[in-house]
């Protein structure tokens, strides 16, 4: 898509409502994928292929089950934009990405105000070891969910599961997020969240129990960073 493009109202029952990506490259540098659905992807699908956005918005797109946005089986998926933008979509889990496969990349971005009727309601980590090293600003604002409302982590003794941020120039910020049950900027559920660097911040997030972060299983790992502020806590009604 280019700057002032749409893609828009495709409805399927299948994976991809409006891109289903098994080889090749797509370039997405502006415009808006927007109003499409299926069961899984509800706006892109990737088992294979590359999709790189650079700029532009996925905006309420719908999955009846995982991935309202993005569902990444294989290929990869690469979000380096200050203008790149995941929005307002919806899903059971992963409303905005859904990771089980292939090789994320985000560098640059934003996934804001989408709402998983499950869990993950900016990002599901479905068994699979997620490395970053940003480049700018990667932002979960606003994202609702019953676990994990920005982000949430699930593994199992086979398949671990885990997000860990390098040494980089980028930062990582957990804001507004809103998790029904546990963790309201991160849920870890058999997994593990591993910061080694001065690079993130969670803040203002809330949930009923761990407001910034809620690990129900697994290993929450922070050598440096920001867990709320004076002005900007989490907040949670056992234990924030």
């Amino acid at each position: 898509a280019k700057p002032g493009q749409e893609v828009y109202t495709d409805r399927i029952n299948g994976f991809g409502g409006a891109l289903y990506i098994t080889g090749g490259k797509m370039e997405m540098t502006g415009g808006t994928i927007v109003d499409c659905s299926a069961t899984a992807g509800g706006a892109i699908y990737l088992p294979g292929g590359n999709f790189n956005m650079t700029g532009g918005k996925i905006s309420s797109n719908d999955a009846t089950k995982d991935g309202g946005g993005v569902y990444l089986a294989g290929g990869s998926l690469t979000i380096d934009g200050e203008s790149a933008i995941i929005e307002q979509n919806t899903a059971v889990n992963g409303a905005g990405v859904y990771l089980t496969g292939g090789t994320p990349g985000l560098y640059c971005g934003t996934l804001s105000g989408n709402i998983a009727s499950g869990n993950g309601g900016g990002i599901f980590i479905d068994k699979q070891v997620v490395e970053l090293k940003p480049t700018g600003t990667v932002t979960f604002d606003g994202n609702e969910a019953i676990d994990g409302a920005g982000m949430y982590i699930l593994g199992d003794t086979e398949n671990p599961a885990g997000f860990t941020v390098e040494e980089c120039q980028g930062r990582v910020v957990f804001k507004f997020n809103v998790a029904t049950a546990n963790g309201g900027g991160v849920c870890i559920d058999n997994g593990a969240f591993t910061i080694r660097y001065n690079n993130i911040d969670i803040i203002n997030n809330t949930a009923k129990n761990g407001g910034g972060v809620a690990v129900l299983s697994g290993n929450f790992d922070m050598y440096s960073g920001v867990i709320g502020e004076s002005e900007k806590s989490n907040k949670a009604t056992n234990g924030g």
